[in-house]
């Protein structure tokens, strides 16, 4: 009986400190499982990593390579379900997994070449992930790796909710283009 006690107690313990999910206690090494209330993330993509969006201060950057940079730049403040489902990607991630910066040989390269950036805070956990030289090519022809095709896609999906937003669309066309 004593056995079947400790036994229980042990179990219930690990339960404890790991959770269901695996992540649910506060540890600065993994993204809690609910979105902690100072949840934030910056991004930054596209040809020379131009475009950037943070979500602390919602301004959002079509492009900083133009006669009049101040004209691509606007603010879209994320909804909460936007949040939330962003979040959820950057759990799905796991970014803690991830290097600070990818080795240029997980990717294809090109002339010009794409910079990703993907910085995310909250529940005591802060990680920034930066891939330097990306080919210019669809995502699924760029990353040579499984962790360098997920970061990408992530950021893809990341990417298409500040691109579908009507203030993205109301900034300019871009005035310079990269082949």
């Amino acid at each position: 009986m004593k056995r079947i006690l400790a036994l229980t107690m042990a179990l219930l313990s690990v339960l404890f400190l790991f959770g269901c999910g695996g992540n649910e206690y506060n540890d600065s090494k993994i993204l809690p499982n609910e979105m902690p209330e100072d949840f934030s993330f910056t991004i930054v993509w596209g040809v020379f990593g131009r475009s950037s969006y943070d979500s602390k201060t919602g301004k959002l950057v079509k492009t900083t390579d133009a006669t009049n940079p101040d004209e691509y730049i606007t603010t879209y403040n994320l909804s909460n379900y936007e949040l939330k489902c962003i979040y959820n990607l950057l759990c799905e991630l796991h970014m803690e997994q991830y290097p600070n910066e990818f080795d240029n040989n997980d990717f294809i390269m090109s002339d010009p070449y794409c910079k990703y950036s993907l910085s995310v805070e909250g529940g005591g956990f802060s990680k920034t992930t930066t891939a330097n030289q990306v080919g210019l090519s669809s995502i699924e022809d760029v990353g040579k790796t499984k962790k360098a095709k997920n970061y990408l896609e992530v950021i893809d999906e990341i990417v298409e909710i500040l691109t579908g937003t009507d203030e993205w669309k109301a900034l300019p066309d871009y005035e310079f283009l990269y082949d």
